[in-house]
């Protein structure tokens, strides 16, 4: 009977657990496509009643619009992209990679786009051994660089020069892989949950271009489908480090 009464118990907090989820859901896109409607009905007024009245006014108010149906469509994709992950409607094309071999050919990529935006980018691979192979999908692991590296840009301090340093590190049965920044950091009270759908620290931003709160989300839900781990470690005011943990392909594999 208590054994029951515990399974009863678990199950009704799985129950809350997901409620709560579901709310916090609602209420973040209802928040998220509450700015850009708003500004898409109050400029697309602005046209029916004759407010721009120039040539030039009226070039302004459909470019605002424009990039408003823009910031509507990117969170609905993000959404829809979690919403397939988590149900499993999105099949991932696994394969043996080398990982170092992967890293250097997006360093090389990526590096020229970071030094344009003022940003120095490093990577050491001193403790990895460059043989080791790790199963991935090529894309969907880019989908997780790249959503890291455009957080570690958005939340970059303005009193130095941002810099990006990703660090492999190689272990008897697994990989891990640190994408590190020199930001501004995360809160201990945020820290336990950035990885949440919708979660963002500054509670105030309006625009959905600004971030979703999605993306954290997406690389947690395609790092656990390559059956690996994805946690964060920060300083408030000082730095951040993303840490992905992946099992790596042994000789018995």
């Amino acid at each position: 009977f208590n054994e029951m009464t515990d399974k009863l118990k678990e199950s009704m907090d799985a129950l809350q657990a997901v409620e709560k989820s579901r709310k916090q859901l609602i209420a973040g896109v209802t928040h998220d496509l509450r700015t850009p409607l708003t500004t898409i009905k109050g400029y697309t007024e602005g046209l029916r009643d004759g407010i721009a009245n120039t040539p030039e006014k009226q070039h302004e108010y459909l470019q605002t619009i424009y990039y408003s149906a823009l910031d509507m469509q990117r969170l609905l994709d993000e959404l829809l992209n979690v919403s397939n992950l988590e149900t499993g409607k999105i099949e991932l094309n696994f394969q043996p990679c080398n990982l170092y071999e992967y890293l250097t050919e997006y360093m090389s990529e990526a590096s020229y786009l970071l030094e344009k935006k003022g940003v120095e980018f490093s990577f050491d691979a001193s403790n990895f051994d460059k043989e080791t192979a790790v199963m991935l999908d090529p894309d969907r692991f880019l989908r997780v660089l790249s959503n890291l590296m455009t957080n570690s840009i958005k939340y970059s301090s303005k009193i130095r020069k941002p810099k990006i340093t990703i660090s492999l590190q190689s272990y008897e049965k697994s990989v891990i892989i640190t994408v590190k920044d020199n930001g501004i950091g995360i809160s201990k009270e945020n820290l336990p949950h950035i990885f949440e759908t919708f979660f963002r620290a500054d509670q105030a931003r309006t625009r959905v271009s600004n971030g979703s709160g999605l993306g954290l989300s997406v690389c947690k839900e395609i790092i656990e489908l390559h059956h690996g781990k994805i946690w964060a470690k920060s300083t408030e005011g000082e730095e951040t480090s993303i840490i992905i943990s992946l099992p790596k392909i042994t000789q018995e594999d």
